[in-house]
Formats: structure tokens, C-alpha cells, sequence
């Protein structure tokens, strides 16, 4: 018999249970399968967390397409800062991570390094319209004997940032939305 076709259909089946839908990125049961892999291990590992800051603001105002368009950018963006080998993950709405291992903590730094570059030159190139903004938390360790450890110091690391960014972020959403209001009508901008 011919199971071509089911062959196909298990590994369409094996590719969406480990990947996002919407951004074509590993999800995060893949994510959390790879840190316990990684759990108990000798060798050095790096974790970074970056969340797109105002999502909820974009998505509530501007429209969901809006907001799923900032985050394909923003997966494309942290994507491209990194290399193969890399572990890039949407491990929730707005929240991406990833693992580095077998890394020294300068390369993790330079490669977190070039997302603000690209987001920056993503802003210049599209304008006020649709800003994008995402604060970033690392993490490191020698060993990756406890990867949960890691994760949470990453996190930290990203929600202090986001304290710091958050009030110029939420500004510059609602210039966004205040020029697009304007340009719908002189009455919806009142």
C-alpha cells in the first residue's frame, strides 16, 4: 500500500504541534522540552525573553491584524538576530525566548545586542503609524544545572526593563493611534 500521503500528514501534524501558527517559530511546549533537555547539563546556556511591549493597547485599539503584524515583525526581528542554532520560541502572546547553548555571556549580550537595531530601523521604515517596541531580559549560567532558575532570572531581568520602557512605549502607541484616528475625521480625532 501507498501511505505516502499519510506520511506527509504526520509530519504536517508533527511541524504544528511544535511550531507557533502565526509566526512560524517553535512554541513553548518545544521551548520547555528544550530547557529540560538542557536541565542538569554541563554546559554553559543563555536565556533570553523579549515581550512586545503594548500589545493588549495595539490590539484593543488599532485591531487585532494590527497586533498580529507586530508580532510576525518582532518574530522576524529577534529571528534574525541570531543564528541557526538558536532556539527562537513564542512562548506566549506577546513573549518570545530563546536558548543559547554552549555560549559565553558576551556572545549572548551582542546577539540581544542587534534586536534594537532592527527594531529601530523596522520603526524608521514604517513610520509612526505602527510603533513597535520590545523590552528585553538575559540570563546565564556556566552550567545549565537549573534551567527553571535561568528562566526566571530572565524574566525578571525583562519585566524590570519593561518598568523602565513602559511609559515612552505606551506614548508612542498612542501617538500612533491619535494620528490614525486624525486621519480617519476631524470629529473622531475630538
Amino acid at each position: 500500500r501507498d501511505i505516502t500521503e499519510r506520511k506527509q500528514m504526520e509530519r504536517r501534524l508533527n511541524y504544528m504541534s511544535l511550531h507557533d501558527p502565526l509566526t512560524g517559530l517553535f512554541n513553548r511546549a518545544y521551548f520547555e522540552q528544550e530547557m529540560k533537555r538542557h536541565d542538569g547539563g554541563r554546559q554553559s546556556l543563555g536565556i533570553i525573553i523579549c515581550d512586545v511591549d503594548g500589545l493588549k493597547l495595539v490590539n484593543d485599539t488599532l485591531g487585532h491584524e494590527k497586533g498580529d503584524a507586530l508580532l510576525i515583525a518582532a518574530a522576524r526581528m529577534i529571528k534574525g538576530a541570531f543564528r541557526g542554532g538558536d532556539m527562537v520560541a513564542r512562548i506566549g502572546g506577546d513573549e518570545f525566548g530563546v536558548l543559547l547553548p554552549n555560549r559565553d555571556r558576551e556572545v549572548m549580550k551582542k546577539a540581544a545586542g542587534r534586536i534594537r537595531p532592527a527594531i529601530e530601523k523596522y520603526n524608521a521604515a514604517m513610520g509612526p503609524d505602527s510603533p513597535l517596541s520590545v523590552s528585553i531580559g538575559l540570563a546565564f549560567s556556566e552550567d545549565a544545572a537549573n534551567t527553571t532558575w535561568l528562566y526566571k532570572e530572565a524574566d525578571n531581568s525583562m519585566h524590570r526593563e519593561k518598568l523602565h520602557r513602559s511609559q515612552s512605549a505606551r506614548s508612542s502607541i498612542v501617538q500612533a493611534l491619535m494620528k490614525a484616528l486624525s486621519e480617519r475625521a476631524f470629529i473622531t480625532e475630538g
